[in-house]
């Protein structure tokens, strides 16, 4: 709160949407319960910290051992933190036109995709099942890329984003259960639910989008009426000091 009220001090009158971005964090704020107070943004700034200390620390390690291991450790940090850095760029735009009204639309839909995610794994999960039963390692004819759960996995993956997924050595093994199986997985999983997934994209963006002008709206109103008060105060001022304190301005009128 006091890092919102050091920057409300210095916003350009250039640029009154980062004034009302402040004022508006400011009210969101001072509604939300103390421990509610912290959104996302905050739980990733902590990740992020963590992150960039781990990075150094895996560093110096390597730089002391130089071994393939602590290499190995620390280009994994160093790129999980990169990525996770470079994104937080977003939380920086959220004042702007345009950019903000994107970073808001995209925040809203988090639980979207969550939900997908959840639907998505859930189809997928029997369907890795019956390709492991007939292309695994304990089946019949065992397929190169089905023989472990993280190369299964993948391989299920790339069917339902239409990649290459050994189609002919599983056709050359059964050629009538894969056609079978992989022409129910693509219905399933590309025509089904990346259609559900593109109404429940398309219902949050209609909510969203008039509630933020809305919101836009509002907080012009509520700096005019700002303005407004700020003038009838300072004019109240000046006739005190010229007619007197039982004289005011009658300013009082234009705000009803």
């Amino acid at each position: 709160m006091e890092q919102l009220e050091y920057d409300l001090k210095y916003c350009h009158p250039r640029w009154p949407q980062e004034k009302k971005f402040v004022k508006t964090e400011m009210k969101r704020v001072r509604a939300l319960p103390l421990f509610y107070a912290y959104d996302a943004w905050f739980y990733m700034d902590w990740i992020i910290l963590f992150l960039i200390v781990a990075t150094i620390a895996t560093h110096f390690v390597f730089l002391y051992l130089d071994t393939r291991a602590t290499w190995y450790i620390y280009t994994r940090t160093i790129s999980i933190m990169n990525l996770l850095v470079w994104l937080r760029l977003l939380k920086f735009v959220r004042p702007f036109p345009g950019f903000g009204t994107l970073v808001l639309i995209l925040s809203e839909t988090m639980g979207d995709f969550m939900n997908w995610a959840f639907l998505f794994f859930l189809i997928m999960v029997p369907f890795a099942a019956s390709f492991w039963l007939i292309f695994g390692p304990l089946s019949i004819y065992p397929v190169h890329g089905y023989r472990t759960t993280g190369e299964l996995l993948y391989r299920v993956f790339q069917i339902a984003i239409g990649d290459d997924f050994n189609s002919e050595e599983i056709v050359a093994a059964d050629a009538v259960v894969v056609r079978i199986l992989v022409a129910l997985y693509v219905t399933a999983m590309t025509i089904v639910t990346l259609n559900l997934l593109i109404a429940l994209l398309s219902d949050t963006f209609t909510r969203v989008a008039p509630w933020n002008k809305g919101e836009e709206s509002k907080a012009i109103e509520t700096e005019v009426y700002d303005d407004i008060l700020n003038a009838k105060s300072i004019l109240n001022d000046r006739c005190e000091k010229i007619y007197g304190k039982d004289k005011t301005s009658d300013f009082d009128g234009v705000i009803t």
